[in-house]
């Protein structure tokens, strides 16, 4: 589903299609001069390219023109700016100070994932009265919404949630800004919750990185 208006598209992954024929659905005989093993190699890397042109074609794909990308930046550098208005300089390096004392990361990647996922009713409950609390009277969670209904991949919120349930790795591509990596995680957390299900979501961020990414799983 790809166009213009940034139009966002989430692919699961699970179910693979097999090519047929030798060289991967056929191209044709191998060249001339080639010998034994040489031929074989040949057919081998004819069936590779096929299959690599397969797996780009059936991406998701998300298309911006360069007013929206703007636009977009924009809205990011402006919550930004309120953010560290909100919070000043020395707030903000006292509380990453602090939380990288406390937390003892490699413990807590750890413990996660040796931890067995229980579901907790109540917790299920307070989060989902929580959530709906927040929607129905708290102003700075509503003007969040609003931002984030701006971006690409929030009219496709529906449909990667439904993926993600569907499939065991679902590959997500899409242009830098896009919400791969801001917005997918929060879609996720809101569908478990909305669903009664929030004691058991678990979303990990793994390999913080600096550059900019085209595709998450």
């Amino acid at each position: 589903m790809s166009g213009r208006g940034g139009s966002f598209r989430g692919s699961g992954r699970g179910r693979g299609n097999r090519g047929g024929g030798r060289g991967g659905g056929g191209g044709g005989r191998h060249p001339p001069g080639l010998k034994g093993a040489e031929i074989g190699m040949w057919y081998r890397n004819q069936s590779r390219g096929k299959k690599k042109q397969r797996e780009i074609s059936q991406r998701a794909v998300v298309s911006m023109n360069s007013q929206q990308a703007s636009n977009i930046s924009q809205l990011l550098d402006e919550v930004k700016v309120q953010e560290q208005e909100a919070a000043g300089p020395s707030t903000v390096s006292q509380v990453s100070s602090a939380w990288k004392a406390k937390c003892k990361i490699e413990g807590r990647v750890r413990d996660f994932y040796m931890s067995q996922l229980e579901r907790k009713p109540s917790l299920d409950t307070f989060l989902m009265d929580d959530q709906k609390e927040k929607e129905e009277s708290n102003v700075k969670y509503q003007e969040m919404q609003k931002f984030r209904k701006k971006l690409p991949s929030y009219s496709m919120k529906e449909k990667l949630t439904e993926l993600i349930n569907n499939n065991q790795v679902t590959v997500i591509s899409g242009e830098t800004g896009c919400g791969k990596t801001t917005q997918v995680p929060q879609f996720i957390l809101d569908d478990y919750i909305a669903r009664g299900q929030g004691s058991l979501c678990r979303v990990v961020c793994t390999q913080p990185r600096r550059i900019s990414a085209i595709s998450v799983s």
